[in-house]
């Protein structure tokens, strides 16, 4: 079941609708990214009907699970997989990218939810910071695990991408172009998260090369 509902809310009104859908999300953290991504226009109804053809077309494929929540908010990152049984889009991914474009993102936000990244993430910080670790010791085992924590981040990114490379490709479409017109529209930074743009796109490329696809 599909279900995507287009919220035009304050962040605060917005978790709490989140919250009543979903009692297990967890609002600590979503509450920054939910008041983050309030501010573009609603999206239009086109885009809407769009976004719904193209889950369908995961979901028949086995790339989206059947019963995933889709939740569209107004503007902000591309895409978040919550819980495992959410997922986050924009409206500015509805605006501004091509169906194509959309269906690489969904299916690199499938491969986060199929490979329990969020969860993986937590577990690792879970076991490098214990509960019963006193305060006074959480500034310096978070610097200690900071790199490796990062590297974990990336390699999750990059691994997303093969992901949503895969599914294109198995679809029929020219993988490689659309994702790095997707990918050279923004900006060569590298983040706590995420790899820098030149390094997915190096990817990429030595993926299309691999499999002769350019």
């Amino acid at each position: 079941m599909f279900r995507s509902l287009i919220l035009a809310l304050s962040g605060a009104l917005a978790a709490a609708c989140i919250a009543q859908a979903h009692p297990a999300y967890d609002l600590q953290v979503a509450a920054h990214d939910v008041e983050l991504i309030m501010s573009a226009p609603r999206a239009s109804a086109e885009a809407t009907e769009a976004l719904k053809a193209e889950v369908a077309q995961l979901q028949a494929r086995g790339v989206i699970p059947a019963d995933i929540d889709v939740l569209v908010l107004r503007n902000g990152p591309f895409g978040q997989v919550l819980n495992r049984e959410l997922l986050v889009l924009s409206g500015t991914m509805l605006k501004d990218l091509s169906s194509n474009e959309r269906v690489f993102v969904l299916a690199h936000e499938a491969s986060h939810l199929k490979k329990a990244d969020r969860e993986s993430i937590r577990a690792f910080i879970a076991d490098r910071i214990p509960s019963y670790v006193p305060y006074y010791e959480l500034p310096r085992r978070s610097q200690e695990m900071a790199p490796e924590l990062r590297s974990m981040r990336h390699a999750q990114e990059l691994q997303a991408d093969a992901f949503g490379y895969e599914v294109l490709r198995s679809m029929g479409l020219p993988a490689a172009r659309i994702i790095e017109a997707l990918f050279s529209r923004y900006p060569d930074t590298e983040s706590g998260t995420h790899p820098a743009m030149s390094a997915r796109l190096q990817q990429i490329r030595t993926l299309c090369k691999a499999d002769r696809s350019c």
